[in-house]
């Protein structure tokens, strides 16, 4: 569990929830129409 943490912080999150998109930590909003967005936009 430590380890996961650790890695976490790695990657850049900082609170839950976190999204990432190809890679790329998702920093906008969480609703439906705001992450469908980003993935359309990211493929």
């Amino acid at each position: 569990m430590r380890e996961d943490f650790r890695s976490g912080v790695r990657s850049g999150v900082n609170g839950t929830p976190t999204f990432f998109i190809n890679g790329v930590r998702h920093d906008g909003s969480y609703d439906l129409a705001t992450l469908l967005a980003a993935i359309e936009e990211a493929a």
